[in-house]
């Protein structure tokens, strides 16, 4: 089945303070500072631009009262929207997730932040800890994180829906980075859709939202084109040559079903041939002749 290129173009404008937390305070005052990039700019790493997303994915699925994952390795069960997006361990995602960098100007790089104390708190007592006193580093508030193609892939003409979900799901989106629940991270965002090099309107992108729970994952092959984005090599790249070409066959749904190979026979396979690996090595013989 043909897939479309889809490319979305993120902005995302701070109401106040942001923090997203590097996981250290080196060279700082702080006791948590903030993510920067190689220039010192403040930014929204892809990995959390993803993770927020799909939660707010999740809410309208469980909204519509639609099959969603039970967590996020869930691998059970047929095909839904949010694994189908998203993607799981085993089921990569069609899409790619970029960082959204500010767009302060160099010259105010040094101003882009601040300290902000704060207290730490016991959950059990209720009350503000004894002698914990901290010092947060926060970006400061009208800051624009954006960048082009911050979302990136290939799907299905059948999937539109899934668009749909992943529009809403930036519309819904209204809180980033971290000490949510002490008021920082308030943002406004904005995206524009391109299916195929064509921008999509609010009214098209809100069309394939209502689609969605009329949405059915691809059943001719057992599987979802949206798989072909990724090429099956890299899910068994230690395989012999064999069980790679079956593998990526079925994947891009050119030649074999996508019961040629099973998850258990792909291991047992790639088992089967790194201990061969290994016991000629022990042996040292010839590469060509481990098979």
């Amino acid at each position: 089945m043909r897939t479309i290129p889809i490319a979305v173009d993120l902005a995302i404008t701070t109401r106040v303070p942001l923090s997203v937390g590097a996981g250290g305070s080196s060279g700082t005052r702080a006791d948590k500072s903030i993510l920067r990039d190689g220039l010192g700019r403040p930014l929204i790493p892809g990995s959390q631009l993803k993770g927020r997303l799909r939660h707010s994915a999740e809410q309208l699925v469980h909204a519509l009262d639609l099959p969603g994952q039970r967590h996020f390795d869930d691998d059970e069960g047929n095909l839904n929207a949010i694994r189908a997006l998203f993607g799981s361990p085993n089921y990569p995602s069609p899409l790619r997730f970029a960082d959204l960098i500010s767009t302060i100007a160099p010259k105010t790089i040094d101003q882009a932040s601040a300290l902000r104390p704060s207290v730490a708190l016991s959950r059990r007592r209720r009350v503000a800890e004894d002698a914990r006193l901290l010092l947060q580093e926060v970006a400061l508030e009208g800051q624009v994180y954006q960048a082009r193609s911050a979302i990136v892939g290939r799907i299905a003409e059948s999937d539109l829906p899934l668009l749909g979900l992943l529009w809403g799901a930036i519309q819904l989106t209204d809180r980033w980075g971290g000490a949510k629940s002490r008021g920082l991270g308030w943002a406004s965002s904005s995206a524009t859709f391109r299916w195929d090099g064509t921008a999509l309107t609010t009214f098209e992108l809100a069309q394939a939202l209502r689609l969605l729970p009329t949405w059915q994952p691809n059943k001719e092959h057992g599987c979802s084109p949206m798989l072909g984005s990724r090429p099956g090599v890299r899910l068994l790249s230690r395989a012999p040559s064999r069980a790679r070409s079956s593998v990526r066959a079925c994947l891009l749904c050119q030649v074999a079903p996508c019961s040629v190979l099973s998850r258990a026979a792909e291991r047992g396979r790639a088992l089967r041939w790194r201990a061969a690996a290994r016991a000629a090595l022990r042996q040292r013989l010839p590469r060509r002749a481990w098979r």
